[in-house]
């Protein structure tokens, strides 16, 4: 079996530190926690509709908004947790 050149092995290093730091992102992305606000799209004021959701439960939560109560009068979105508080302004973070 023929020996990797040190390219090669340095190609492979690189590409298996990749998929580590892409797998590690990836899990910290389902472990963090994120709430779901409703902004209202006149005074821009934030309403909770969920708090410390896990990623997938937090995209559910803005569909199943979205299909209930339409988007005329405000948005739905998933922020990181404790990034606003009930009543602020929403600035576009999180």
């Amino acid at each position: 079996m023929k020996q990797p050149t040190e390219q090669e092995g340095r190609w492979f290093q690189d590409g298996y530190k990749a998929a580590v730091s892409e797998y590690k992102d990836e899990a910290e992305r389902r472990t963090k926690l994120f709430d779901v606000l409703a902004v209202d799209l006149i005074t821009r004021k934030v309403r909770f509709i969920g708090e410390g959701k896990t990623l997938k439960n937090a995209e559910a939560i803005v569909t199943m908004a979205v299909m209930r109560r339409g988007i005329e009068d405000e948005f739905f979105v998933e922020v990181a947790a404790d990034t606003y508080k009930e009543g602020d302004t929403w600035e576009g973070k999180g």
